[in-house]
């Protein structure tokens, strides 16, 4: 979850710190993201005995070009000034989801740990 984080800061950071137009700033956000995505792809592969979930990493895949032609179509008719304010308001409810996801985690670690523990990875 916290890559996600990360991930999404990066467009924000570009366009504030490096004064990067805001189209410019999400384009090189996602070669950042994709490039960190293959390379973590790669070393599980090649460094793990753990099996893909195919099709649910096919459906990201999917997902995630569906969502690129959909995105490169809308964006040439949203203004800067939009994308911005749109992109701090998703900022502001992600962050909200991980506190509240992650909140009762801290206040009762042992009871989060232990029932994570027996849980399967995927079903």
């Amino acid at each position: 979850m916290l890559a996600w984080i990360g991930a999404a800061l990066i467009g924000p950071s570009l366009g504030l710190l490096g004064k990067l137009p805001m189209p410019y700033a999400v384009g090189t956000s996602l070669a950042i993201i994709t490039l960190n995505s293959f390379s973590g792809f790669a070393r599980h592969v090649t460094q793990t005995q753990a099996p893909l979930h195919w099709p649910l990493t096919l459906m990201f895949v999917v997902i995630g070009i569906a969502g690129s032609l959909l995105g490169s179509r809308l964006g040439g008719n949203v203004s800067n000034l939009t994308l911005r304010r749109g992109f701090a308001a998703f900022l502001v409810v992600m962050g909200a989801f991980v506190l509240g996801t992650n909140f009762p985690k801290v206040l009762k670690p042992a009871a989060h740990s232990t029932q994570a523990a027996t849980q399967p990875l995927y079903t």
